[in-house]
C-alpha cells in the first residue's frame, strides 16, 4: 500500500482511513494497531468525533473489528507513536489534509500548477509523505 491509498473520502466527502489501512501501510499487524487505538488516552468527545468502531468481513465471511479514523484520529494515533519521524509525519500529514480540504471547498477555483493535483484528495498527502518513511510503533 502506498500513502496515496491510505486516505479515501467517505460518503460525506470526509477524508478517512481505517485501522486495516494503517496496519498495512506501516507493516504492523492489525491486532497491534487495534490495541494501540484502544489504548489511546483521549477525551470521550474527541474519540466519538474521530475514532469510530466499525467492522469488515474477511474472505472466510467472518466479521472482524476495525476502526475508522478521521484526519485528527489518524494524526493522534501517529503522534502517540514513538520517534521524531512519526511526529514529523504527523505535522506534514495535517498540513496536507488542511490543503486538501481548502481545495475541495473551492472546486471552481483552478489548482495552481505548483501544487499537487488536489482533484485526487490524497495527492497532497502522498506528495508530502513520500519524503518520509515512518514506522508506526
Amino acid at each position: 500500500m502506498t500513502d496515496k491509498d491510505l486516505v479515501t473520502l467517505n460518503d460525506e466527502n470526509v477524508p478517512m482511513t481505517t485501522s486495516l489501512k494503517v496496519a498495512e501501510r506501516f507493516g504492523k499487524t492489525h491486532g497491534n494497531v487495534i490495541r494501540k487505538i484502544e489504548s489511546l488516552e483521549c477525551s470521550v468527545s474527541f474519540g466519538e468525533l474521530n475514532i469510530e468502531l466499525s467492522s469488515y468481513t474477511t474472505e472466510q465471511n467472518k466479521k472482524m473489528k476495525m476502526y475508522k479514523l478521521t484526519r485528527d484520529g489518524f494524526s493522534f494515533l501517529i503522534n502517540k507513536s514513538n520517534g521524531m519521524k512519526a511526529a514529523e509525519f504527523t505535522e506534514n500529514f495535517i498540513g496536507a489534509f488542511n490543503a486538501m480540504e481548502e481545495e475541495l471547498s473551492r472546486p471552481s477555483e483552478p489548482v495552481l500548477s505548483a501544487l499537487p493535483d488536489f482533484t485526487n484528495p490524497v495527492e497532497g498527502a502522498r506528495v508530502l509523505s513520500d519524503r518520509y518513511d515512518t514506522v508506526l510503533c
